[in-house]
């Protein structure tokens, strides 16, 4: 009842002009039947930062909040969404700060949150529970509970799912 191995093969080049311009017009059209967006980053060469920068304005010219599981070093692509939710990792990578410690934690969130004027991050921490930030610092912090898992693929996914639904749901 375990996962041994996973294997991808992949390409991570960006997409090409035309293929941006597909993706907005489908994504334009698909907005009208949608309460909010929900961004997920696998850092493969789909959501360049115009993509992104793209799909964000549609967001907001439609009225729906923009929800994103960010991947890589550079936030700056997301700048306009409501919320992230990064793991601890990519907190780390992104932001160029340790987060040993609580207080390092936070600094590192402050600054993603500076650079992306993002509402809320929500960091994901495995065993560590996950930890909300504001603009003015920690607002909560929820333990993880330990239970026994067959595969954890989609974890980041789901939480930024859930978190999307609670906050959108009120």
């Amino acid at each position: 009842n375990q996962q041994v191995v996973r294997v991808d093969r992949e390409q991570r080049a960006p997409v090409g002009e035309e293929m941006v311009r597909r993706l907005l017009a489908e994504a334009g059209h698909a907005l009208g039947d949608c309460d909010l967006l929900l961004l997920s980053d696998y850092d493969k060469g789909v959501l360049t930062p115009a993509v992104t920068a793209g799909l964000t304005s549609l967001a907001r010219a439609a009225a729906r909040p923009v929800f994103v599981d960010p991947k890589g070093p550079d936030y700056a692509k997301y700048r306009g969404a409501r919320a992230l939710t990064p793991n601890l990792a990519e907190v780390a990578q992104a932001s160029g700060l340790p987060v040993d410690t609580e207080e390092n934690i936070e600094r590192a969130a402050q600054r993603l949150l500076g650079e992306t004027q993002a509402e809320l991050i929500l960091v994901t921490r495995g065993a560590g529970g996950m930890t909300l930030f504001g603009p003015k610092g920690r607002i909560a912090h929820e333990p993880a509970r330990a239970i026994e898992v067959y595969d954890v693929t989609g974890a980041g996914d789901t939480a930024a799912a859930l978190f999307a639904l609670a906050l959108f749901g009120g």
